[in-house]
């Protein structure tokens, strides 16, 4: 596959005077350990995309790296304990390996001050350093996206400044730590890239962005020199604040190590020496892929799966559009011609404490388990006397039901939850029996036969209030409170026609009954795929005691015994307390 000039250069002079000298390293003996943690404990609210991240980060190592995916460990939500233990077991595997080893440690999560936040526990970073040495490559990378992740070194002349820069030095080993953000400022995660922003650019370098040079080839020097440029124009009008990415070094070598390869690529786009601008390419699903920039100098090559992409670019006097096939060998050339004019960054700080406005838009469907004793009772009672008739009707209706419903709920950057909502349950049935005796005075048999009918509606009006609690051994886990506004309809009728006499008859009944109930409930909530959430939630009613239904209407074709109440007998009481148990699909929108 041929090679193109990728022109993305960064024109800062100080950047052309000076390349990063490390040991030369060959695409074998190459091993890394991906750690992530979403929780960053009580004060944090939960990120978003650790696992995109992680996910993000394995495919570019295997697929444009030359890392074998069995040499790739990851590790999501994990303890410290545990990720000491994963360093202490790569160290066997470097030293049976051979020389020419590499080892990448990434991190994605919460940090603060000097320390990496793993939920309930802090990770000591002077302990990673310490297990981090002991791994034993020869070449070892660190690349952390965490807030504050600027004080891995601190304390040993980390700085802001954007390139990253080398000194020859006389031996042959050492490290690289890479970092997403300064000591003092929060790193950031993206909405519209589903990725953290460092992390999401760092990718697109991988995948040919950052290839300055155009050998097709993407070193560990021109990674960082891209990601520093677009995480700080990323972020530069982000709520969040500008975010810049920094470097630490202990080399003692010369060689560039060259962390990927895109001439191992089968499959990618080219975008031809005369398109300008910031580029944008899209998915066949409208998500976004990569950014970058480029001038109107040389070809740019771009790693990509097969698929269909459009490529928008933003040249500041118009926004031109084009679409592009992937296929599965070979790469698509777009050429400038292929444009067409077209009409015309939200982040959120990894480490802030829990905020954001979210409304929801829920829709569910589950059971509620209901206790109709009392209801099935009186309607047994009144089929009683259709054992004149030679039948002995029974009446049974199910103590649960399906339900299906939907809510708004909102919680506000403190965790204060608000919700409204309904749900709507029906039951019906249709229920035949058939019965014989004996005419007393011809002494022949007769027969008979008997249909019952009985349908229950009951719609429910929610509204309440909860919390949503900051940090659970389950995420995204609240208690919520508040009044259920329930209307009953019930509705019953008989059929009955009988041989001896030789009559068919009918009677039927319909009643209805409102009360208003306290409940509280749980939620729980998982993030699926960007505004996509599903999740269960849980309820309980109370009632104190059986509510009467009213008598709404009566048709009454003749005196037949059926479900028209008569002198003497009760009347219909429903119960509605019980358990709500729900399944929900969630459309989730933030306002930061």
């Amino acid at each position: 596959m041929p090679l193109y000039g990728n022109a993305m250069f960064m024109k800062s002079p100080q950047l052309l005077l000076f390349a990063l000298l490390l040991p030369a390293c060959s695409l074998a003996g190459r091993f890394a350990l991906l750690v992530g943690n979403s929780d960053g404990g009580s004060r944090y609210e939960p990120l978003r995309y650790v696992r995109n991240d992680i996910r993000e980060m394995k495919s570019a190592l295997t697929q444009y790296c030359g890392f074998d995916e069995q040499n790739i460990v990851t590790a999501v939500n994990r303890s410290p304990r545990d990720v000491d233990r994963l360093l202490a077991e790569f160290k066997p595997r470097l030293e049976s390996s051979g020389e020419a080893t590499l080892f990448l440690f990434y991190y994605t999560g919460h940090a603060e001050g000097e320390e990496l936040m793993m939920g309930d526990r802090a990770y000591p970073l002077s302990d990673f350093r310490k297990r981090f040495a002991e791994v034993g490559a020869r070449v070892r990378i660190a690349v952390f996206d965490a807030c504050q992740s600027g004080s891995f070194t601190r304390t040993k002349g980390g700085t802001l400044a954007p390139p990253f820069l080398f000194r020859e030095e006389p031996a042959v080993e050492g490290q690289v730590v890479l970092y997403s953000s300064s000591a003092s400022e929060n790193s950031q995660e993206s909405d519209i890239y589903g990725n953290s922003v460092f992390t999401f650019h760092f990718v697109n370098a991988l995948r040919g962005c950052g290839d300055v040079s155009g050998d097709g080839k993407v070193t560990l020097s021109e990674a960082y020199q891209y990601s520093f440029g677009q995480t700080v124009s990323s972020t530069a009008h982000s709520a969040g604040g500008v975010q810049h990415p920094g470097y630490r070094f202990d080399i003692r070598g010369e060689g560039n190590v060259v962390l990927a390869d895109l001439t191992m690529r089968s499959s990618g786009l080219v975008l031809d020496s005369d398109i300008a601008g910031n580029i944008t390419i899209l998915d066949r699903n409208r998500d976004l892929v990569t950014e970058l920039k480029k001038e109107g100098t040389g070809r740019a090559l771009i790693a990509l799966n097969p698929g269909f992409y459009s490529i928008v670019s933003n040249t500041g006097d118009a926004i031109l559009k084009t679409n592009a096939r992937v296929d599965r060998e070979g790469v698509s050339v777009v050429k400038r011609s292929d444009f067409k004019r077209t009409k015309g960054f939200l982040a959120r700080p990894k480490g802030v404490a829990a905020g954001g406005t979210r409304l929801g838009l829920k829709v569910s469907g589950g059971y509620r388990f209901l206790d109709l004793s009392a209801l099935s009772g009186e309607i047994h009672n009144r089929v009683g006397d259709y054992k004149y008739f030679g039948m002995s009707p029974s009446v049974w209706l199910p103590d649960k039901r399906v339900t299906i419903g939907g809510e708004v709920e909102i919680v506000s950057k403190l965790g204060i939850v608000g919700f409204a909502g309904f749900d709507y349950l029906k039951y019906g049935s249709d229920r035949s029996f058939a019965g014989t005796r004996v005419n007393q005075v011809d002494g022949r048999v007769y027969g008979s036969s008997l249909t019952l009918t009985d349908t229950l509606k009951a719609l429910t009006i929610r509204f309440g209030a909860g919390y949503s609690l900051p940090r659970t051994v389950l995420k995204n886990l609240s208690i919520r409170a508040g009044f259920d506004f329930v209307g009953v309809g019930f509705k019953a009728g008989s059929h009955l026609t009988d041989s001896l006499f030789d009559i068919e008859t009918s009677s039927g009944q319909t009643q209805r009954g409102m009360i208003v109930l306290p409940h509280i409930g749980v939620g729980y909530s998982y993030r699926v795929w960007r505004m996509i959430n599903v999740g269960v939630q849980a309820r309980y009613r109370y009632q104190k005691s059986p509510q009467r239904l009213e008598e709404e209407g009566v048709d009454r074709y003749s005196a037949t015994p059926g479900y028209v109440a008569e002198e003497g007998r009760g009347p219909l009481e429903y119960d509605m307390s019980g358990f709500d148990a729900n399944a929900f699909l969630m459309v989730e929108f933030r306002f930061d």
